[in-house]
């Protein structure tokens, strides 16, 4: 799903000998970035890359509290907390300074050869002014190990076994703080009793997710459990843990909230995924994160960190003896670090290894990914006594380990995505292409096949074989969307392109724009008015020649699923729409049939059709609503939503046993629901009644760990299947 696009960029520290970089973290909306290092804060605008600001303590600050190790932002990112290794917390205020407009002001020289006259070279994003200003600093009792924001309050794990709440006003919620040895733990939530820990223990590495309902803890004798509760402010009373079972050499933890699962590291390189058995609440393993040795036959050490993407479709894994890794949900295993070449500079991959990554976290839309680096390594193979490759022999004299030529800095990875991840409409197309923060990559041979005959004669002396094996296959085409959109509307979060592979269309912070692959133009909003009043929300995609979208109004406060003319120019005024009771989360389409899945947990079905009198308008006509509340937990653990004429077989038999007619088999309002719910896929079907009533059945499980869905556009009567 997710693929890295280009070498790593270093954002340099705007200091004067900066402290060495230990922690990095985006705020909620991933827009800024926190740097930590030893002695200092600096915070970072996404994009363009800039430092905002920098607070550097004093040497009595360091002496006194000791030097910054933890970070975390409040949700509104009007706060940030630092932990300190001598046990303090320190909190800072962040305001906007409102008299300046912006912080960066773009000046031309006064020598006219030297000013700019392309419009890429000015950008429309204002960089807020910030005011960074310590507010308060508290002592917490036994040190602290980890930290992690619940709602509007701070979880602390100490060295002592407490789990400390903390308000943001620095005072201690004591009737809600948790101390280890009181909590009984058991193997899952059906045993009558539970046993509390019996050693001195501490919390070494905690993550909350609210869909989970609890918090993944990491003890500091490498075993692991999930602290759960009978309530939302998780009662002391009520909190019970669960173990995570098979494993004792646990190192960190990372949840993911929209497939539920708890994804743990562990000393011998390997990672360890549980996800929740439904019937007894215990921990089940789901599957084990293990590298190839195609790609590294050794142990590269002890896993140290772990972070899912903001949509929960992939997992980055670092290693303490270097490199890192993207895995898939479920465990696929799509690119590692370890095996690929650095340049003639590195003449030793496992002794110069260029990643030693300390901490690290996504950015806006998963574009990007900002980790620490540090020039040494922490594993250096020298523990496991198995370590390979290139195992020393007797006698020879160990060498002195050699820095990363990557440095003690901040790195910026970039990195490009399947749109399947955040658009599942798009899992029909044939045709393949990536997604960019600010480009498209398209797959040259399936673009170029599909381009119509009236193409410019440059395009046409393109050959398009047929062969899928041939070199033209693996080309990509590199298509720039426009400065105009994109920097205002940086980053892109959903694309769309049709059945025929000859039209995209992208949509960012607002409004949205399509491309025609034949006359290679953009189509924009003659009206910014118009593109920054509606913010896409639920996806795109095309239907005949119609853009479809699901979004909500700025200007009217509400949710729309809105449908734009692809021949007429993009104006509101040519644009039709049809209300939803509430936020648009996913789209898909049967032919003429649209679904809708909206926030409120509804299905909605809609007719798709074009007025007699003027083919450029597009109408919805609503047929159906189903409340599907009762398939998730939460409204954003579906992953996808599909219609389909795919029936189970005793439904077939029982339909041929009464001679119903295919044909009436096939039509769209008989047409079966298919949903992904946390990786379920989960099959509703629509039956004809005798009475001609038409029913859903019950729900089907049809399979477990999935993490897409292909289905045909277009049933087929001789192969239902």
């Amino acid at each position: 799903m997710y693929y890295c696009i280009g070498w790593p960029r270093v954002a340099r520290l705007p200091q004067t000998s900066p402290g060495r970089p230990v922690k990095v973290t985006c705020n909620r909306d991933r827009i800024l970035v926190a740097v930590l290092t030893t002695d200092s804060v600096i915070i970072w605008y996404n994009k363009p890359c800039v430092p905002i600001i920098s607070h550097r303590r004093t040497t009595s600050s360091l002496e006194e509290l000791g030097e910054n190790q933890l970070l975390v932002w409040k949700p509104d990112s009007s706060m940030l907390a630092v932990a300190t290794t001598g046990g303090h917390i320190i909190f800072y205020n962040i305001v906007v300074y409102t008299e300046i407009k912006t912080l960066y002001e773009q000046v031309d020289p006064s020598n006219p050869a030297l000013r700019r006259e392309s419009a890429e070279l000015y950008f429309k994003e204002n960089v807020p002014p910030l005011i960074f200003s310590q507010a308060f600093e508290i002592s917490v009792p036994g040190g602290v190990t980890d930290i992690v924001t619940i709602r509007d309050e701070l979880m602390i794990s100490t060295a002592d076994g407490h789990i400390l709440r903390y308000m943001w006003d620095g005072q201690s919620n004591r009737d809600y703080c948790l101390d280890l040895r009181r909590i009984p733990f058991c193997v899952d939530q059906q045993v009558l009793r539970a046993v509390p820990l019996v050693d001195q223990g501490y919390v070494t590495s905690l993550s909350y997710s609210p869909l989970l309902g609890g918090f993944t803890i990491v003890l500091d004798d490498g075993r692991a459990a999930f602290l759960v509760a009978g309530t939302l402010k998780f009662d002391p009373n009520s909190v019970q843990g669960i173990w995570a079972g098979g494993v004792e050499d646990i190192t960190c933890t990372a949840t993911n909230h929209k497939f539920r699962l708890m994804a743990f590291g562990r000393q011998n390189s390997q990672g360890v995924v549980y996800s929740i058995d439904e019937t007894t609440g215990g921990l089940e393993i789901s599957h084990r994160l293990i590298l190839p040795t195609k790609d590294y036959p050794g142990c590269p050490g002890p896993v140290t960190g772990l972070r899912w993407t903001p949509d929960s479709m992939c997992l980055a894994l670092v290693w303490a003896g270097g490199g890192f890794s993207i895995w898939s949900t479920f465990g696929t295993m799509i690119l590692c670090s370890l095996g690929w070449d650095h340049g003639t500079s590195i003449t030793d991959p496992i002794k110069q290894a260029p990643f030693n990554i300390l901490d690290m976290d996504w950015s806006g839309e998963g574009y990007q990914l900002w980790a620490v680096n540090s020039s040494k390594r922490r594993f250096t193979g020298n523990k496991d006594t198995e370590f390979c490759p290139f195992p020393k022999e007797d006698g020879e004299e160990n060498e002195a380990e050699q820095p990363a030529h990557l440095g003690d800095n901040v790195l910026v990875i970039p990195f490009a995505k399947s749109p399947l991840s955040v658009n599942p409409a798009m899992s029909s197309l044939d045709k393949l292409y990536l997604q960019g923060e600010d480009r498209l990559y398209i797959n040259s041979t399936e673009n170029v096949s599909s381009a119509p005959e009236e193409a410019d004669e440059s395009a046409s002396r393109v050959s398009a074989p047929t062969n899928p094996q041939s070199s033209a296959s693996k080309q990509w085409t590199v298509v720039s969307i426009p400065h105009a959109y994109i920097s205002s509307g940086w980053p892109i979060r959903y694309t769309a392109m049709d059945d025929m592979g000859s039209y995209l269309a992208v949509a960012g912070r607002t409004g949205f724009a399509h491309y025609s692959t034949s006359s290679r133009k953009w189509k924009l909003f003659g009206n910014e008015t118009q593109e920054k009043e509606f913010v896409v929300t639920g996806g795109l995609l095309w239907w005949k020649d119609f853009l479809i979208v699901g979004c909500y109004n700025l200007i009217s406060n509400r949710d729309e699923v809105r449908i734009y003319p692809r021949e007429a120019r993009l104006d509101t005024t040519y644009s039709s729409s049809e209300i939803v009771e509430a936020q648009v989360l996913l789209l898909n389409k049967l032919e003429d049939r649209l679904v809708v899945y909206c926030s409120n947990s509804h299905i909605s079905l809609f007719d798709i059709y074009t007025e007699e009198t003027n083919p450029l308008v597009c109408r919805l006509r609503k047929v159906q609503d189903v409340d599907a509340s009762l398939l998730s937990i939460h409204p954003a653990c579906v992953v996808s939503v599909f219609l389909s004429h795919l029936k189970t077989e005793s439904v077939r038999q029982r339909k041929e046993s009464e001679r119903e007619s295919v044909e009436r088999e096939m039509r769209n309002d008989t047409a079966s629901l298919i949903l992904n719910v946390s990786g379920k896929l989960v099959l509703v079907q629509r039956e004809r009644t005798n009475t001609d009533e038409l029913l859903y059945s019950a729900p089907t499980v049809l399979a477990g760990q999935c993490e897409q869905v292909w289905l045909p556009r277009k049933p087929c009567r001789t192969k239902p299947h």
